[in-house]
């Protein structure tokens, strides 16, 4: 009975769908509602100077090419920017040790009480430098983690509307089902388990490289198995309901959606009333995965920016403990090498945060 009403309501509006199929082809095709995509840019614009709108319109055109070079001055800029800021660091570091070796060396002379003294001086200054800088990789992760889940919770309303009206509504059920899981994820498991974890293994390896002896060097590993083993078990749960929700959701939507469309097309004098419905939900999928694309890349940008940082952080901090390993004590570089680890494993779980959300929707 209602799909009988339907035909009825669709044929009474024959002669306007056939006069003005042109004028909603074109309002399909036009840019999506102007305040939401305000809101996006208003955003982000604290963040980054690439704007959703700018990236969205490049990529509805067809400007693959400009949108590339768009993205990639803005990461060329925080390269620059990010190892200017890096040198600093590694020259202060790289003091650090060099005077605290001398002073280790010349005390020796005297005994080997001072030469042990002098050690955990200069120790204790380069492990608060390091932890100055750890403290910048974390907030800067927690930041970016936030910062995503933010644009997210902004951008999928108006995404979830075109995939209910591309698609049907069990896709779009599906898929905000899947996004609250993903910031349920982020927000309890990575930001409120996973990098105290982290930060816990990395404080402790510090410690037990304060002595001679090995105490705790297991308690540190089995932290960093723990947080690196709940990482990937997380995207693995979310990478498989994805890849599940874009295998059965769709085919649902489409069994009921190509029955009704072909019902249509089969009664008399409608078969031009399925084709412009066609068309409509075919411009619709157009609009709906150049929105995901544009979302892709902002997701992208609002990332690398801060990834970038901690990766530079990370190659500075193993480049240090290369070059000090022959200069003085073996623990200096080892407290070095296991700060960048530390920051190493933070830098994956921002990245595995990031990669849920794109795959959630990409998939």
């Amino acid at each position: 009975m209602a799909l009988l009403i339907y035909m009825v309501g669709v044929f009474a509006l024959l002669p306007e769908y056939q006069v003005s199929a042109d004028m909603r082809i074109a309002e399909y095709e036009s840019d999506p509602d102007s305040d939401w995509v305000d809101q996006l840019d208003e955003l982000i614009s604290e963040k980054m100077s690439v704007k959703f709108s700018e990236i969205y319109e490049l990529l509805r055109t067809g400007d693959i090419d400009g949108a590339c070079r768009r993205v990639g001055r803005a990461l060329a800029d925080s390269i620059a920017y990010e190892v200017r800021t890096s040198r600093v660091l590694a020259l202060q570091i790289i003091a650090v040790i060099v005077l605290g070796s001398t002073f280790a060396q010349v005390s020796g002379n005297i005994g080997e009480y001072v030469m042990e003294n002098g050690f955990m001086v200069t120790y204790m200054v380069l492990v608060s430098l390091l932890l100055g800088d750890f403290v910048i990789v974390q907030n800067v992760v927690t930041d970016t983690i936030g910062d995503v889940t933010e644009f997210m919770r902004a951008f999928y309303p108006m995404y979830a509307s075109q995939i209910l009206y591309v698609s049907g509504p069990e896709s779009a059920m599906y898929s905000q089902s899947v996004l609250i899981l993903v910031i349920y994820i982020c927000q309890t498991g990575i930001i409120g388990f996973i990098l105290p974890l982290i930060k816990c293994s990395g404080i402790v390896a510090l410690v037990n490289n304060l002595n001679k002896e090995d105490n705790f060097s297991r308690l540190a590993g089995l932290m960093k198995k723990l947080a690196s083993w709940g990482l990937g078990t997380m995207f693995a749960v979310v990478t498989g309901i994805n890849v599940v929700k874009s295998m059965i959701a769709p085919s649902i939507d489409r069994v009921s959606r190509n029955g009704i469309l072909r019902a249509i097309g089969k009664m008399s004098g409608m078969s031009s009333v399925s084709a412009v419905l066609s068309v409509m939900i075919s411009t619709g999928e157009f609009i709906k995965n150049c929105m995901g694309m544009a979302c892709t890349v902002i997701i992208v940008i609002l990332a690398a920016v801060p990834m970038i940082k901690i990766l530079i952080i990370v190659f500075t901090l193993r480049c240090i403990a290369a070059v000090v390993q022959p200069v003085g004590d073996s623990r200096y570089s080892e407290g070095v090498g296991i700060m960048a680890a530390t920051a190493e494993l933070m830098l994956k779980a921002c990245g595995i945060s990031v990669m849920m959300f794109v795959i959630s929707i990409a998939l």
